[in-house]
């Protein structure tokens, strides 16, 4: 009897995390994406072919690459751009940001580097490491370090 009720509550746990993960996100196929949505992606980015669509809190996402680096973008549903994330290559930063985040963070090398725009503000996301260590730092496009900045 107390092996039946655990599995019944394991079953009802999975099931509800199942809806709780599908009420935050659905994947959508390509011909789900509202035509203005898809009008602006395909203007912007007219030569990417395998992108991923899936719809999360009111905004069409699109997921895809470009030279092998990742792109999320979010549109809403009259196809402007929200907002936006793409991976970009630490070389390819500017190089007062480099200076900058090396001064202030002495003893670490930079890793992973995300470009972050929403609002038509533009933010870097970029990981410090050293041996024990690695963290985000957010950097502006002039190379302040941004204190708190959140992503959301």
């Amino acid at each position: 009897m107390m092996k039946t009720k655990l599995r019944l509550l394991t079953l009802l746990i999975a099931f509800g995390i199942t809806g709780i993960s599908q009420s935050f996100a659905q994947d959508l196929h390509r011909n789900q994406v509202p035509s203005l949505v898809m009008n602006s992606f395909k203007k912007e980015f007219p030569k990417v072919k395998n992108a991923e669509w899936e719809m999360s809190k009111g905004l069409y996402e699109v997921e895809f690459k470009i030279s092998r680096m990742d792109y999320e973008i979010w549109y809403n549903a009259e196809g402007d751009l929200v907002k936006m994330k793409r991976e970009m290559r630490s070389r390819d930063l500017a190089d007062s940001i480099k200076d900058s985040v090396k001064a202030y963070y002495k003893g670490y090398r930079i890793g992973d580097v995300e470009k972050l725009t929403q609002n038509g503000r533009s933010v870097y996301k970029i990981e410090m490491k050293n041996l024990r260590e690695d963290f985000d730092v957010f950097v502006d496009e002039s190379g302040k370090i941004i204190e708190g900045y959140i992503w959301d």
